[in-house]
């Protein structure tokens, strides 16, 4: 009578014991898993951004004038097909949200002081910095600063 119970209990404590690796493997499998595919998702984002170049052909601010502007020129970087949403800064606030540039694009961008959170116009010595949007994200790289503004 004993033997029968002893290998019952056996037999019970090794399908517990199979359970909990099978609970536990799920587990880590799950955060794994997890991992794995927001890293994917990260990768690819950053990898649209890598090789981007934009740089400032000219920039001037117009003394006694509420108006300054930048021309800018997106020399390279992938994706050839998709456009590049360049959001302005300057001394790292943002001036100017969305000016698209395909590539090889130029593109001349006014300034006012209406329009951006500095609440004055463009003066020499302002640095222009831009940061990309690639369909709507984000490129997670710091700003590329391209210069600073000039009479």
């Amino acid at each position: 009578m004993f033997k029968t119970k002893r290998a019952q209990s056996e037999i019970i404590t090794t399908v517990l014991i199979i359970l909990l690796v099978l609970a536990a493997i799920i587990i880590v499998w799950q955060v794994v898993s997890s991992t794995i595919e927001q890293g994917e998702e990260n990768i690819e984002q950053t990898s649209q951004c890598i090789g981007v170049d934009v740089t400032m052909l000219s920039s001037k601010a117009e003394v006694g004038s509420d108006a300054g502007w930048v021309v800018l020129r997106r020399d390279s970087g992938e994706p050839e097909d998709k456009a590049l949403d360049v959001i302005v800064l300057v001394g790292g606030k943002r001036v100017l949200d969305s000016a698209s540039l395909a590539r090889f694009d130029f593109k001349n961008i006014t300034i006012t002081s209406a329009q951006n959170d500095l609440g004055r116009p463009l003066v020499v010595g302002d640095e222009i910095s831009v940061a990309y949007t690639i369909e709507g994200e984000a490129c997670p790289n710091e700003p590329q600063v391209l210069g600073k503004v000039t009479a």
